[in-house]
């Protein structure tokens, strides 16, 4: 079984310095796939998107497309 967790993250970036943002960690019958840093600087956002995805049982395949649909981008 697939589920997502979100990741909180210290980055930091000469344009704003030291900054906190949340990634997405993807799990496969417990062991983890993949990873994808700093997608969102809100907790919350991060929390509610992995909490939608979870609940759809969204496949790692479409994890990328929805992630940038979600952003706009």
């Amino acid at each position: 079984m697939v589920r997502y967790h979100t990741i909180k993250e210290e980055l930091y970036s000469e344009a704003v310095g030291h900054y906190s943002a949340f990634g997405i960690l993807v799990q496969d019958s417990g062991h983890p796939s993949q990873y994808i840093p700093d997608i969102f600087l809100q907790e919350e956002q991060a929390d509610a998107f992995v909490e939608q995805i979870n609940a759809l049982q969204l496949s790692p395949v479409h994890l990328m497309d929805v992630i940038m649909d979600t952003l706009g981008v």
